[in-house]
């Protein structure tokens, strides 16, 4: 049984290669290699070869000094980061969130069984994610610095042993997260505040790590002593990786023993975490009034709790919302140094800089596609919405304000940040806030057109409707290239006889006469076109 069950595990994790999961039909076997291949170069290629490069700045000087081992600490701290951030949230989806939780616990199969079938899904993806790091390293390794086999071989079982440590850490942190989960109301939120965080840290040792290596192989011989003396366990981790057999031995022992404590604390506290409904608090009942709701109100609040309670949908769709509000704070902290480079680029052109000021805030306002997707999340329930007491047009207006209601605000912080930064002049200003606006109105309604046009109701998970979704990827573009498109208009021809007022004047003309037509097309044909969906 246990034999079937990690079987089952194993191909649930890359079913999405012989599956599609928007509608859950077989894909062909040209579909399926094409995904694969796919895949493949992304960790191979772009991931394994971003290491190799890392590890080919590396390993030369430090195999020079006699510091083969700090090469195998930094490796394998790299690769035990990168791990346990791709694995540790499939912990705790795969372990304690599997939708077929409940069929497999009413079987005649022991909890230590299943738990151990998911941890084999875990260990997969941890060794998958940290060999995109070790062995594109052990390799480099092999080639520039020529150790022989025994080093070589201890490279590889220290890769096996970080393996196993990532399945002990993902799995400390995965019950973490589920027991505090279990205490939570809305889950949505910490998984977008944690993933949030989690991406600032990437950017922030990604900008940070050319010169973080650099400073490590110039002072290889004082960092090698910091670590002997305050992180020493890192220092026996690396001589293990470089040939010390004793150092191998006993990190081998301590891995297994700490795999095997896992599986028994977690087959423990397995039944009451995976059975255990969270979210919900004991409160005293206290009577109070209802306040009631006009219909676009409800309708409003139905679109916005659909919004805020997937962290998917706001993850993949409604992220612009937090980076439009950075891009404000960082026009008013890096602004004027870029005015002064854009001063010396274009100095028998200064009109132009506002210009490409405005214009770049279009694309920043184009950011969300929260509408792109909005129908096509209604699934197999759409007939919902279509057979309320209600106007079509109030449910697609409804959708359209989640849209501007978490996009405008941010996109007026980023326009006064700019207009604060380049001081144009009154009627560039107005243009300044007017546009980007109007613009964002015009994502919006963009999003919901393609979605009128081409939604699917018949996906099998939420990811493929919000992120392998065609519309979402099409309306982000069409805003972009848009944006892009008026730039090119005007730096490329119409610049030479056009003042810059003048100009996004008639942008904004234009931009305001599509909304216009949009919204007109979504009350009446689009309308019609809503109920008849599905």
């Amino acid at each position: 049984m246990l034999k079937i069950l990690i079987k089952k595990q194993i191909f649930q994790m890359y079913s999405s290669f012989f599956r599609n999961r928007k509608n859950g039909k077989k894909r062909s076997m040209i579909s399926t290699i094409v995904a694969i291949l796919a895949y493949v170069v992304l960790l191979v290629g772009c991931l394994g070869g971003m290491f190799a490069y890392m590890g080919d700045s590396l390993c030369v000087p430090l195999h020079k000094v006699g510091m083969d081992w700090m090469y195998m600490t930094i490796f394998a701290s790299v690769a035990l980061a990168f791990g346990i951030f791709g694995s540790v949230f499939n912990t705790f989806s795969s372990l304690y969130q599997a939708k077929d939780n409940d069929l497999l616990l009413s079987l005649p199969i022991e909890p230590k069984d299943i738990v151990l079938a998911r941890l084999s899904g875990v260990y997969v993806l941890g060794a998958m994610f940290s060999g995109t790091v070790m062995i594109p390293g052990i390799i480099v390794y092999g080639i520039e610095a020529k150790p022989g086999v025994i080093p070589i071989l201890c490279a590889i079982s220290l890769y096996i042993i970080v393996s196993l440590f990532i399945l002990v850490l993902s799995c400390m942190l995965g019950w973490l997260v589920a027991k505090i989960a279990t205490k939570l109301k809305n889950r949505s939120f910490v998984t977008v505040i944690i993933s949030l965080v989690f991406m600032g840290l990437y950017y922030f040792v990604y900008f940070r790590a050319s010169e973080v290596l650099n400073q490590v192989a110039i002072k290889s011989m004082v960092y090698g002593e910091k670590i002997k003396g305050v992180a020493y366990p890192l220092y026996y981790i690396g001589t293990a990786g470089a040939g010390d057999l004793i150092a191998l031995l006993v990190c081998t022992v301590l891995a297994v023993l700490l795999v095997c404590v896992t599986i028994v604390v977690m087959s423990k506290s397995f039944l009451t975490i995976a059975t255990s409904q969270g979210g919900t608090v004991k409160v005293k009942y206290k009577r109070k009034e209802i306040k009631g709701k006009t219909v676009s109100q409800a309708l409003f609040a139905k679109e916005m709790k659909r919004f805020t309670s997937s962290a998917n949908y706001m993850l993949n769709c409604g992220l612009g919302t937090v980076m439009i509000v950075v891009a404000a704070g960082a026009m008013l902290i890096k602004g004027p140094s870029v005015i002064v480079v854009m001063n010396k680029l274009f100095k028998d052109e200064a009109g132009i800089i506002p210009v490409l000021f405005c214009l770049a805030l279009c694309s920043i306002a184009g950011m969300n596609d929260i509408t792109a997707p909005s129908i096509t999340l209604e699934g197999k329930n759409i007939w919902i919405p279509q057979s309320l007491p209600v106007k079509p047009w109030q449910v697609l207006w409804a959708k359209l304000k989640v849209h501007l209601s978490l996009t405008m605000v941010p996109v007026l912080l980023c326009c006064i940040s700019a207009i604060i930064v380049v001081k144009p002049n009154i009627m560039i200003g107005v243009w300044m806030i007017v546009l980007p606006l109007l613009y964002v109105l015009f994502t919006a309604c963009f999003g919901l057109i393609a979605n009128l046009f081409f939604p699917n109701l018949n996906w099998t998970t939420e990811i493929a409707a919000v992120k392998q979704n065609m519309v979402v990827l099409v309306s982000m573009l069409a805003g972009m290239f848009l944006s892009i498109g008026i730039i090119i208009l005007y730096m490329a021809w119409l610049g030479e006889f056009v003042r810059g007022e003048i100009y996004l004047g008639g942008c904004t003309l234009v931009v305001f006469a599509l909304d216009v037509c949009m919204i007109q097309w979504l009350r009446t044909k689009g309308s019609e076109m809503f109920k008849k969906i599905g």
